[in-house]
């Protein structure tokens, strides 16, 4: 008499990430204390043994911080291994990007006086005229569009033909 064994069907890669996505998360924000908006969830690896691997890095300012990560080893739903490079000190404030246009903030610099000296730096000609603007994003469908994590200055000048996004 033959003995038949039944194999487990394998979960869909799709399935094991969104499940690891929701440990890792309720990890980050309950166990660490991290809000959702300072991470990002980088990427999943899952090996033949059922691990999956969950990489994060830490935000600040919707900026990423180098070097700044958590890796996550997850197996049936439980955590079985992590590491954590998470900056844990105070966060710097959001700067605010109207004082960064005035040409007489606390920087030292506005936008497009420092943008005249990289002109002068790289070797290009040094334009007269620089206007300096931060693009409003646009909703379109529930979702903005045209705008970035970090603020994105415009800046026109006579030399160029199109408008240079500088961050």
């Amino acid at each position: 008499m033959a003995t038949v064994m039944a194999v487990p069907a394998q979960q869909p890669a799709a399935d094991l990430q969104e499940a690891a996505r929701a440990v890792a998360t309720t990890y980050l924000t309950e166990t660490l204390g991290f809000p959702e908006a300072e991470f990002v969830i980088k990427n999943f690896a899952t090996t033949s043994s059922g691990v999956t691997a969950v990489y994060t890095r830490q935000l600040v300012n919707r900026l990423e911080v180098a070097n700044a990560d958590v890796n996550i080893n997850i197996k049936n739903g439980q955590i079985i291994a992590f590491g954590v490079s998470f900056y844990r000190g105070a966060r710097p404030s959001q700067p605010d990007l109207a004082a960064l246009l005035d040409a007489g903030s606390t920087t030292g610099k506005s936008p497009a006086d420092a943008f005249k000296a990289l002109a002068s730096f790289v070797g290009a000609p040094r334009p007269t005229t620089v206007n300096v603007t931060v693009p409003t994003p646009t909703i379109t469908g529930g979702a903005a569009s045209d705008w970035h994590a970090s603020p994105i200055f415009e800046i026109t000048f006579e030399i160029a033909e199109l408008p240079m996004p500088v961050s």
